[in-house]
């Protein structure tokens, strides 16, 4: 009971910590397209969360296998 318990919470750390990165690079590619990209960043997480959180931790694990 306790290993599942702590397998459970080193997986939604892990998977937290890749979709913060994830995150960070997502605002980063955004703002290489000035205001505008900025703006359609925060609506698309407003308006797409589910799709963007999905993104945000598939870019944060990629980008943590690149090195």
């Amino acid at each position: 009971m306790i290993g599942g318990v702590i397998i459970a919470l080193a997986l939604a750390i892990a998977i937290l910590m890749y979709g913060i990165t994830g995150a960070i690079l997502q605002f980063a590619w955004a703002s290489e397209y000035g205001f505008i990209g900025v703006v359609v960043f925060f609506a698309a997480w407003v308006f797409m969360f589910p799709i963007m959180a999905i993104w945000a931790v598939l870019w944060g694990w990629a980008a943590s296998k690149d090195g």
